[in-house]
């Protein structure tokens, strides 16, 4: 926990000016308690946009009592969930309206596979960016607090 604290500004730091000077050593914000922790990365690209994806953490004691075990999730912030959500829920209406195109006239329309190209495109760059992100912080974690990764 100490070398998590060490690697986390505390939240109480929100201002802009500070995000563009972000110290490799402390690359993370948040707040670290005795056994867990809620931090996001600081970086430079997502000053003034949306809040960056949380990684909330618990520290436990190994059964041999030999190290810690580190069990980390990761949160995607709330709107990329609803924004995720609803262009899943505009590809569905996409579909359905092609398939009661089908049902009704008995023919394909391929004009509804434009409905599609949005929200599929919104998916996939949403995924893409989540994706990097993700590799950027394990990465970073495991640098910082010299883990071994285990998956579980």
């Amino acid at each position: 926990m100490r070398r998590v604290q060490a690697s986390t500004l505390p939240s109480a730091n929100v201002s802009w000016r500070d995000d563009y000077r972000i110290d490799p050593n402390r690359p993370f914000q948040g707040v670290v308690g005795a056994d867990s922790f809620e931090i996001a990365r600081l970086d430079v690209a997502q000053v003034r946009r949306a809040t960056p994806p949380k990684i909330k953490g618990s520290v436990s004691v190994t059964p041999s009592r030999e190290g810690s075990k580190i069990r980390i999730r990761y949160y995607n912030p709330a709107m990329l969930r609803l924004i995720g959500g609803l262009s899943l829920l505009a590809a569905g209406f996409a579909v359905a309206s092609m398939v009661q195109d089908w049902q009704r006239m008995g023919v394909f329309n391929p004009l509804g596979l434009v409905y599609l190209v949005l929200p599929v495109c919104a998916i996939a760059a949403q995924d893409f960016q989540l994706k990097g992100e993700f590799n950027t912080v394990q990465l970073l974690l495991t640098q910082l607090l010299a883990l071994k990764e285990t998956v579980v």
